[in-house]
């Protein structure tokens, strides 16, 4: 089930590059990446630097989990 919701929302995002990621690229994407994971007011949330690798792609990532 989780391959299934990674694989829906690379297709969901509508970026050329995330629709070929597999599950695989995208945990080596998310353990390279800095970020910090933050807690409070029960919620859970993490924040990435605006200058990173893969910003866009990031970006767009998100965006699809908001929407």
């Amino acid at each position: 089930m989780a391959y299934n919701t990674v694989r829906w929302m690379a297709l969901l995002s509508g970026n050329k590059l995330l629709r070929r990621w597999e599950p695989a690229t995208i945990r080596a994407f998310l353990v390279r990446m800095a970020a910090k994971f933050t807690t409070g007011s029960r919620q859970q949330k993490v924040t990435a630097p605006e200058r990173m690798l893969y910003s866009r792609q990031w970006d767009e990532w998100v965006a699809v989990g908001e929407s």
